[in-house]
């Protein structure tokens, strides 16, 4: 074979491969930035919820937030949509003042990790303070799953770090 058509021949496919190679990578970018919008929508979903329920103590609005299948896996809260809203009423009543700031938020495909700090009454220096991370599932823009670990936030820590 003619060393010139074979130089060509290469060419050719180096240039079909490179060709794949940006179509790939632009298909890859359009779906990154997708899933991107996706988890800040996600992200600001479960922060209206979370800023809702515990700073606005508004309970229409968190309702609107929840999938009718709602699953609550915090071992103190029974399932469901309702159960929520039952656990969510029942705490505000026994801490009026209760205050959530919300330290970092994570997103991870269709779960929102939410680290925050929860004051009981940010009024008095002695209140109980407790540090959580909450793990919420979405789909379709609303909340169908939840997980949830807390800890007090001890008054003489062994250590000068914090835990927010």
């Amino acid at each position: 074979m003619n060393p010139l058509i074979t130089i060509v021949i290469l060419l050719a496919l180096l240039l079909a491969y490179f060709i794949i190679v940006v179509i790939q990578s632009r298909n890859l970018i359009r779906t990154h930035r997708a899933l991107h919008r996706k988890s800040d929508t996600d992200k600001k979903t479960v922060t209206d919820f979370m800023n809702g329920i515990f700073n606005n103590r508004d309970i229409e609005f968190a309702l609107k937030c929840l999938s009718s299948d709602y699953i609550e896996h915090d071992p103190a809260i029974q399932t469901g949509k309702q159960a929520f809203i039952d656990a969510a009423v029942k705490a505000q009543e026994k801490y009026p003042k209760r205050k959530l700031e919300i330290k970092r938020v994570i997103a991870d495909h269709d779960c929102i990790v939410v680290h925050s700090r929860i004051v009981d009454d940010p009024s008095d220096s002695n209140s109980k303070e407790t540090a959580a991370v909450d793990i919420f599932r979405l789909e379709n823009n609303l909340i169908t799953s939840h997980w949830s670990v807390a800890q007090s936030v001890p008054k003489d820590p062994a250590n000068q770090n914090t835990m927010f």
